[in-house]
């Protein structure tokens, strides 16, 4: 039997109450030459065995941990079991829409010199449906402004395995980002080697969950992103970044500067938490960052006017 086209790489951990939702979103896809590697990450609830109802489906391929290794380790370790000559990582408490698989395949299936195709998406939560993110489908354009923000929605991607394979000496995710900021990484490495572009269509539902949202905003995973930027060049004008040399130490300088020079400010990290999370129709959640950022720093105006903004927000909605 010939290798399937698409391998879908999937690591769940303590996702019981979505993950059986996720991966019926897969196996419902109109696009059936795909392959879903599965591994439950040593989960401390019943993901496990919502995983292993599904292993009658012939499609699905099973390879729990036996130890939790964490996200980045597991993912790395099912691309090295996958056999599609295309690739994408989906989140476990997501969900793809039925025809996702179609029309990105689709897209790369039209356009040869296509490495990497993404899509737009619908963010969501318990009580409905969010914001829609809208991603560019211009690879000029892309390529102007993934130097400064993301550009691509991570678990949306759909990219060759060869490049990862051949152009990126083997690496999909890399540890020092675990967790957060990875797919970014990934991303500004693709387009380094070929054209990446987005399908504008919204083929996507990103599940937001307040309590985990929350947590990602830190100085140092926002420091992450300029820190890529600055791979980005050293691989440029050097042919390798401080990670790609070996160089831990330098890497973690580079993230140290970067720390000290937007964040002296402390009440800073609190401002943008509430406006991340305003984006995401978060307000109560927004409002307690900006109380945070104020009782940080009272006689700074910036934190009153952002509190003041996002309480207006919240009373007329």
């Amino acid at each position: 039997m010939a290798n399937p086209k698409l391998s879908v790489l999937l690591s769940a951990y303590n996702a019981e109450k979505y993950i059986r939702k996720a991966v019926e979103s897969i196996l419902n896809q109109t696009f059936t030459d795909f392959e879903l590697l599965i591994a439950d990450d040593r989960s401390t609830d019943t993901t496990r065995s919502v995983i292993d109802s599904f292993s009658g489906d012939s499609r699905v391929r099973i390879l729990h941990n036996e130890v939790n290794q964490g996200k980045t380790a597991t993912i790395n370790r099912l691309f090295q079991q996958s056999l599609g000559e295309y690739i994408t990582i989906h989140d476990a408490d997501d969900m793809s829409l039925e025809n996702r698989f179609a029309k990105q395949m689709n897209m790369l299936y039209s356009n040869s010199d296509l490495i990497m195709c993404g899509c737009s998406f619908m963010s969501f939560s318990d009580g409905g449906f969010g914001a829609e993110g809208i991603m560019d489908d211009d690879y000029g354009r892309i390529q102007k402004h993934i130097l400064t923000e993301s550009q691509f929605h991570g678990p949306t991607m759909i990219f060759k395995k060869a490049v990862i394979e051949d152009q990126l000496n083997g690496e999909l995710l890399r540890p020092f980002f675990e967790d957060y900021n990875e797919d970014c990484d990934l991303a500004m490495r693709l387009i380094e080697h070929g054209r990446c572009v987005n399908s504008r269509e919204v083929l996507y539902n990103y599940r937001i969950r307040p309590d985990s949202l929350s947590k990602t905003i830190t100085p140092r995973k926002k420091s992450l992103y300029p820190l890529l930027v600055q791979f980005h060049h050293q691989r440029t004008v050097e042919g390798a970044d401080s990670l790609q040399r070996g160089n831990i130490d330098e890497a973690n300088k580079i993230l140290e500067n970067i720390l000290r020079k937007n964040y002296s400010d402390e009440s800073k990290i609190f401002r943008e938490s509430a406006q991340f999370l305003m984006y995401y129709d978060l307000k109560r959640e927004a409002i307690k960052s900006a109380w945070r950022a104020v009782f940080v720093s009272p006689l700074k105006w910036i934190n009153w006017g952002t509190l003041q903004y996002c309480v207006r927000k919240y009373l007329v909605s």
